[in-house]
């Protein structure tokens, strides 16, 4: 795919609970490299995760497109935090670890 790095194993996937916000625009510090110039303020967003990683994506639509995602995915981190307690079989509170699913990269897929 034309201008997507393949610096990181993308296979591997993102843990939802790893995602900690989503930011609008060209603020994490990928973003101000100069390989990233051309992309356009009004279609950028990050995903900021643990371990000071982020995942930045260009939205190829307009600023209402990017906005759209960037709404999904702090809805998505939002019902990842809310899922961290849940009651077992028992009742009981009990804290996950890890979350039941995984987003996973899908490369050359439409």
């Amino acid at each position: 795919m034309r201008g997507l790095s393949l610096k990181y194993d993308l296979t591997k996937g993102v843990g939802l609970y790893d995602l900690r916000y989503v930011r609008v625009g060209k603020i994490s510090s990928s973003f101000k490299r100069y390989a990233s110039k051309k992309a356009p303020q009004d279609r950028c967003l990050s995903l900021f995760c643990a371990g000071s990683k982020t995942i930045d994506l260009e939205v190829l639509g307009d600023a209402k497109e990017r906005d759209a995602f960037a709404w999904a995915f702090d809805k998505i981190i939002g019902e990842a935090r809310a899922t961290r307690i849940f009651v077992d079989k028992a009742g009981a509170p009990v804290a996950r670890s890890e979350p039941k699913k995984r987003l996973r990269m899908i490369l050359g897929a439409h």
